[in-house]
């Protein structure tokens, strides 16, 4: 938590507030408990497209056990695939896939670049948790590409509620570059002074 350190005393009191979303250790990470957090939310998420595309509700403990299995499957594969684009995210925000700093970017565009981001990661998981229930439960699919199309829309609004931990971890990071951007400024404004 040597990062927070170098903020002002008054900077801090406001970092404090988001800091249970962020990583302590380093911001530009993920926090310990995103994860388990996301994963808790998968079968919530299958039980809404079963209800969502008309289908039977499997609500018995093994059967919500079997959704959560492929659902963690699911996001991995998932994850594995969107891994291969932040560097490219990193590169347009940050100007540096190595050693991000502060953005090079205006916050409305990083925010945009972020949401357009995770919203490809998010089809992406809805597609890859189609693929794992058709072919690992016993749920049957239609196999007319309308129909999957359908069913990709349904599963997308289904998985609405895995993104609350990154909304929160989104809303943590915006408000901390805000700060770090105001305190840069500030800085800047007496350096001109000075001179």
């Amino acid at each position: 938590m040597d990062w927070i350190e170098s903020f002002s005393t008054e900077d801090q009191a406001k970092i404090r507030r988001w800091l249970w979303a962020l990583n302590k250790s380093d911001p530009q990470r993920l926090p310990r408990w995103f994860f388990p957090a996301t994963l808790m939310l998968g079968p919530l998420a299958i039980l809404l497209f079963d209800y969502l595309s008309g289908r039977e509700l499997r609500t018995s403990v093994g059967l919500i056990t079997d959704d959560f299995l492929i659902f963690t499957g699911s996001q991995v594969l998932a994850s594995v695939v969107a891994i291969l684009g932040v560097p490219f995210l990193r590169l347009y925000i940050y100007g540096s896939v190595r050693h991000p700093g502060l953005p090079i970017i205006s916050p409305r565009s990083e925010t945009l670049a972020k949401i357009t981001f995770g919203l490809f990661n998010h089809v992406l998981a809805a597609i890859a948790l189609l693929a794992g229930l058709q072919f690992f439960s016993h749920r049957s699919f239609d196999p007319s590409f309308s129909s999957r199309v359908l069913d990709t829309v349904w599963m997308a609004i289904a998985l609405t509620p895995t993104l609350i931990p990154t909304a929160v971890t989104l809303s943590a990071k915006i408000k901390l570059v805000k700060v770090s951007r105001l305190r840069a400024r500030e800085s800047n404004q007496l350096t001109e002074g000075i001179a």
